[in-house]
């Protein structure tokens, strides 16, 4: 039902006219690191756009990473971070620079950054800067990030100093976190049945292994919401904390808690393409007064097994991307 071609891992570049504008005006770029694209094509109908988009949505909105973070504290006298410069705004500092660097996804590491500049010029801090705080360890973070990324400039005769630096569990848009980020993915389409996929650089994180990852999180939620449906049977009525099923007259509706809405999107386009007759019918809402819940309904002479078909050819989807980039990988 679709394919995956024309995958390609490679040393990004910069244009090379904004490579020449930043170096007229003195700014060192970073090593931008390996950038993944890729191709799907869609057979037999199968809604390629949608599937790019849920893809899109897995990678930049609901995948669980892990990002720097620290502590502001609503006391500024017992904040992590002091400074004299007039330019370092805490939050700021936090929501749009130390949780904008990718790191390696390792758990429980600890960090500091202590820079005084003591000139009169401006000093730029980069991300060499951010040393680790961890007993036993050598004060590199070079296993964690990249080194060149641009952290601030201090103006003469200012000092920086950012404490309890922590990596922590965050989303690519989640409520109160901000950018927090391992990897983003854009697409863009070549044809009605074709959609290229392309990652932001990253010198960290191997993007085929956020890609698999992506897709067996799908997978594994479709194949639990499959479980309910089954457990759900003809009756039509279950309730756990992330799924229930009830009906109303001849229509049966599926609500779906910690789901982004364009898995409701795909659920829905594939159902039309599997059964477009004028009996039928399906649709998902967005939850408006939870937190990434979807609620699905639908109406067929015989629902579970509607409803069954159309999670099954979604989940092999996910898992044929999945094994593609698997066989690559090894």
């Amino acid at each position: 039902m679709i394919a995956v071609k024309d995958i390609l891992v490679d040393e990004a570049k910069y244009d090379i006219k904004f490579l020449q504008r930043m170096t007229d005006i003195g700014i060192e770029c970073p090593t931008l690191g390996r950038e993944l694209s890729f191709k799907i094509v869609g057979k037999n109908g199968v809604p390629v756009s949608t599937v790019a988009n849920v893809i899109r949505t897995g990678m930049n909105d609901t995948l669980n990473v892990l990002c720097l973070d620290v502590d502001t504290g609503v006391d500024v006298s017992k904040s992590n971070i002091t400074t004299n410069s007039p330019y370092v705004i805490n939050q700021i500092f936090v929501n749009n620079v130390l949780r904008m660097i990718p790191i390696r996804q390792v758990a429980n590491r600890r960090f500091h950054i202590s820079v005084k500049n003591d000139s009169d010029k401006y000093a730029l801090i980069t991300s060499k800067d951010i040393k680790s705080s961890d007993k036993g360890d050598s004060k590199s973070s070079k296993d964690m990030f990249y080194q060149d990324y641009h952290i601030a400039k201090l103006p003469p005769h200012t000092f920086l100093d950012v404490q309890n630096i922590m990596t922590t569990d965050g989303f690519g848009y989640s409520d109160g976190i901000g950018h927090s980020y391992a990897l983003r993915i854009g697409y863009k389409c070549i044809t009605l049945n074709e959609y290229e996929l392309t990652t932001t650089p990253t010198t960290v994180i191997d993007p085929s292994q956020v890609v698999i990852q992506v897709c067996w999180m799908y997978v594994s939620m479709l194949t639990a919401f499959k479980k309910v449906v089954d457990i759900a049977g003809d009756k039509y009525e279950y309730v756990d904390n992330v799924y229930s099923v009830s009906s109303d007259g001849n229509v049966v509706i599926y609500k779906i808690n910690n789901c982004s809405q364009s898995v409701g999107a795909v659920i829905e386009e594939f159902g039309q393409m599997i059964d477009s007759s004028p009996e039928t019918w399906i649709t998902y809402n967005i939850l408006h007064n939870t937190i990434n819940a979807i609620e699905i309904k639908v109406r067929h002479a015989d629902v579970k097994k509607y409803i069954s078909h159309i999670l099954s050819a979604v989940i092999d989807i996910f898992q044929h991307i999945s094994d593609t980039f698997a066989l690559i990988a090894k």
